[in-house]
């Protein structure tokens, strides 16, 4: 008997035991609150320094770039060996003043090319028309011979008109580009 009074005695105190811790731990449980309620309660934390004259400095950086509110470019109507520079940057420059010098036989202005290929096509052209009034040679041949012969001359006279105008080494500022 005494055993099932043990038992019973186990079975009834153990759960009233259980129940106690569980409902003793966990007590009331306070919600988690927001910094709002938290700054309201105890205030709001603060640094405090003394005022004492500072200079102010503040540096900023920018990437830029800057311009003129008026600017002029300029470049010569052909590229090429500059032999001489006539002014300055910032020089003012009138009409008709030369401002750069370039060599007559500049390879730039193609001219060499120019009067070897026209003295070629001369040739060709003296030797064809000899070959056509022989009729040695079609017509379409020489017509052929002549239309180059007429390019190669107009090419080395464009070229001889760029070196006269240059070979003067002249580029004054009505020649400039803007």
């Amino acid at each position: 008997m005494k055993s099932q009074i043990k038992i019973l005695t186990s079975l009834v105190i153990l759960p009233i035991l259980f129940f106690a811790l569980l409902n003793g731990c966990g007590g009331d449980e306070e919600q988690a609150k927001s910094m709002d309620q938290i700054q309201q309660e105890e205030g709001v934390p603060v640094q405090v320094e003394t005022v004492e004259h500072k200079p102010f400095e503040k540096y900023m950086n920018y990437f830029a770039k800057l311009a003129g509110v008026k600017e002029a470019t300029k470049g010569a109507a052909f590229g090429g060996k500059i032999e001489k520079i006539n002014f300055r940057v910032g020089d003012y420059v009138e009409e008709g003043q030369v401002v750069v010098e370039f060599p007559y036989n500049d390879p730039g202005s193609l001219y060499e090319q120019a009067a070897a290929t026209y003295e070629n096509s001369k040739r060709t052209y003296e030797r064809s028309k000899v070959l056509l009034d022989a009729g040695e040679i079609a017509q379409a041949n020489f017509d052929g011979v002549e239309a180059q012969y007429l390019v190669h001359k107009r090419n080395y006279e464009l070229a001889n008109l760029h070196a006269n105008l240059f070979s003067s080494k002249l580029l004054s500022a009505e020649h400039w580009l803007m």
